[in-house]
């Protein structure tokens, strides 16, 4: 799970994350838009996740010749 659609993202992924049953509330979140209530202290590699990626956007398909060394850049972090 990576949140990428707004800044809100970030808090819902951590939330759904923590709940004690993480496909229902991913499914309430994306199909009913219903926010969990769980709390957001638990151990969650959303910030991780989040500190990953270099910024950079890329859409469709790629050829592995250009996959791998930005996952490779992204591993070295």
């Amino acid at each position: 799970m990576y949140p990428v659609i707004s800044p809100e993202s970030v808090r819902q992924a951590t939330a759904v994350w923590c709940s004690s049953d993480r496909l229902s509330a991913w499914n309430d979140l994306t199909q009913r838009r219903v926010e969990p209530a769980a709390k957001r202290d638990c151990d969650a590699p959303v910030a991780e996740l989040v500190a990953l990626p270099s910024g950079e956007m890329h859409s469709g398909a790629m050829k592995i010749t250009d996959l791998v060394p930005l996952l490779d850049a992204a591993g070295r972090k």
